[in-house]
Order: structure tokens, then C-alpha cells, then sequence
């Protein structure tokens, strides 16, 4: 759940059983479990005991919370700090989040259910997938109880607002 990106197989240690690689990186992992297309089991965390290798982000550390009513009220307080200072926001890493979440119900991750409580921060995310995730996630969230009708035209135009002030000023850089 650090990276979500990033996928692993189980190892089997039996023909009902299986356990989590030796070399996997501490933190939360969503297990899942698949048949082609088919997710076939209910996800599960779990988690790899150690120390992350790197510096975790302030979204990292929010997904790592134990009790899912701390991650709600952590990730809505981190939606309203990136919503005040939209120029300085890690828009970005909130995109990967949204797009890791594609593939099963959106309402599995906490932090989608925050994002489809608060319409108006979607155009900040949406803005930074390529066009394929875009489409995807687009398509995801209508599987959401999200209305897109919902999402003020007025937070389109300051999402693209805020994506050329940060464009310009890494120009001037």
C-alpha cells in the first residue's frame, strides 16, 4: 500500500498456503487473489514487519495506519491541505493511488471513498494520468457512487490554473 504500483507473487508453502516473499519491502501489502481477470478472494492486508527503505511520503504514512477511521480522518485532513496549496501539492502520487485502484472496486480503498466524499479535488488528480489511466480511472470511478455532474466546473478550471503555475515556475527553475 506504500507503492502501489508495485506488484509481487505469494510463494506456496503448501497446496492450501502460501506467505509472503523473503525479499519484499516492509509495510502494508494489499493481498489479493487472482484468476485471470477475476479477483476470486476477499483482499486482505498485511503486513511485512521492518523498516521502509526510504523516507515514506506523508500519503505512505497515512496508508499504513492501523484503524480504518484514522486513515479516513488522515486522508481527508491531507485532501484539504493539497486543496489549500494546490501549486504545491503531490497531485501526482494521489494519481497513483487513484489509478492502483482501477482493477477492483474503488470502494476497497480508503482513500478513493475520501476522494469521491470530495468531488473537487478529483480534477487536480485526474489532471496528472496519461491519457490511457485517465480513461481507466474515469471509467473506474463512474463504478463509484460519484456523480461527475458532481464535480464543479469552476474545480477543472483551478486544477489546470493550478498545473500551469507549477509548470512555470519549473520553467523558471
Amino acid at each position: 500500500l506504500w507503492n502501489p504500483e508495485l506488484r509481487l507473487d505469494l510463494e506456496r508453502s503448501a497446496p492450501d498456503r502460501w506467505h509472503m516473499p523473503q525479499d519484499a519491502e516492509p509495510g502494508p501489502w494489499l493481498v489479493l487473489g487472482w484468476q485471470s481477470a477475476w479477483c476470486r478472494f476477499r483482499p486482505k492486508v498485511t503486513l511485512v514487519q521492518g523498516e521502509p527503505t526510504g523516507e515514506a511520503s506523508e500519503l505512505q504514512n497515512i496508508s499504513g495506519k492501523t484503524w480504518r477511521n484514522e486513515r479516513l480522518q488522515a486522508f481527508n485532513a491531507y485532501l484539504t491541505q493539497c486543496m489549500e496549496e494546490p501549486s504545491d501539492a503531490p497531485w501526482n502520487e494521489l494519481a497513483r493511488y487513484l489509478a492502483a485502484g482501477i482493477a477492483l472496486p474503488a470502494t476497497l480503498f480508503d482513500f478513493i471513498e475520501c476522494v469521491i466524499a470530495r468531488p473537487e479535488a478529483l480534477p487536480y488528480i485526474m489532471l496528472e494520468l496519461d491519457s490511457t489511466r485517465f480513461n481507466q480511472v474515469w471509467r473506474a470511478m463512474e463504478t463509484t457512487p460519484l456523480d461527475w455532474s458532481l464535480v464543479p466546473t469552476l474545480a477543472w478550471l483551478r486544477a489546470f490554473e493550478a498545473r500551469i503555475h507549477r509548470a512555470r515556475r519549473l520553467i523558471d527553475e
